[in-house]
């Protein structure tokens, strides 16, 4: 069956025909938050019927991905601050432009479904999704099903509190695991480790190039430079003070996935987001920590496979379509 599933961002609407998991057709717009609720919906809808064309006449569904707190039937969107939505009624309001049923979900559990049901972790009816970008988010599927809570709100899973009374995190809280596994904190220690060591690798590995001498630009823009694979890039030189950094985030990230898999023991723990395409030198010692520290571990219990979700930008947009 052929339906929509749209993948709302707070810069981006994304909007795809998806057919058993495939893309068919998509298309993308700016979401254009700053001029209110109203138009951001219009605009949806416009892209929908873009993308559908002839076949919106035959659709019986769509499915929308959006950030923010739903109402506990999924109609309303109670608050999604980057979107300026205060208890916007965005599945009815997308529905009567669109003339055809629409649920909407969280765009971090519309992710989790896709990639339970096609991408990495296809035919796993247990999974957890890690998202590591500029914050830390995911979603958890139970049964084949995305564990939804009250409100759409469960699966915060970078909420969880790693360090009490830790580093400040962007919630308000402290030690939050967003504020150790996140690729904003992985930068601000890779700053803090470079001001701590002037001649470290990390220098020129935030320069871009290899070949590029450090004084060749000035203090502020190379620590201005740094991103999440700066500290990956020179430990790979050998470099202790980053080698130093990836080890204290991979230990950071392996606490928080252990307490996940203690909490939901999923046959798949998945990791998305800009992290996780430094591949094995992330997963491997990830995983070995992870089996150190989750209960039952060191003694023989199974721990899930960590492993990098597959579906990218299109997870979104396909877990919209399957709602």
């Amino acid at each position: 069956m052929i339906r929509l599933g749209v993948d709302l961002g707070g810069t981006g609407i994304k909007v795809g025909l998806v057919e058993n998991g495939r893309i068919l057709k998509k298309g993308s717009c700016p979401t254009g938050a700053a001029d209110g609720a109203e138009a951001v919906i219009d605009r949806i809808a416009a892209l929908c019927r873009e993308v559908a064309g002839e076949k919106l006449k035959t659709l019986s569904s769509a499915g929308i991905g959006t950030p923010g707190v739903l109402s506990a039937d999924g109609g309303e969107v109670i608050l999604a601050a980057n979107l300026n939505f205060v208890h916007t009624p965005l599945a009815a309001e997308l529905s009567r432009r669109l003339g055809f049923p629409v649920r909407a979900e969280n765009d971090a559990n519309c992710a989790a479904l896709a990639e339970s049901k096609f991408g990495a972790a296809a035919g796993c009816r247990n999974v957890v999704l890690v998202t590591l970008g500029t914050g830390v988010g995911g979603g958890v599927i139970v049964g084949g099903e995305i564990l939804s809570g009250a409100h759409c709100s469960a699966g915060e899973l970078g909420h969880m509190t790693l360090a009490m009374d830790g580093e400040r995190c962007t919630c308000g809280r402290r030690g939050c695991l967003e504020a150790y596994a996140s690729a904003t904190a992985l930068v601000r220690d890779t700053r803090r480790a470079m001001e701590a060591h002037p001649d470290s690798a990390l220098w020129r590995a935030a320069g871009g190039s290899e070949e590029l001498p450090r004084e060749e630009l000035p203090r502020e823009e190379l620590l201005r430079r740094v991103n999440g694979r700066t500290a990956f890039l020179a430990a790979r030189e050998g470099d202790a003070a980053a080698s130093a950094v990836v080890s204290a985030y991979i230990h950071a990230l392996a606490e928080g996935i252990a307490n996940l898999v203690n909490l939901f023991r999923p046959e798949k723990v998945l990791l998305g987001g800009g992290i996780s395409h430094e591949g094995d030198p992330l997963l491997l010692p990830l995983e070995e920590e992870v089996r150190a520290l989750a209960y039952g571990g060191p003694i023989g219990i199974p721990i899930p496979p960590i492993r990098r979700a597959t579906l990218g930008n299109d997870a979104g947009i396909i877990g919209a379509a399957l709602l």
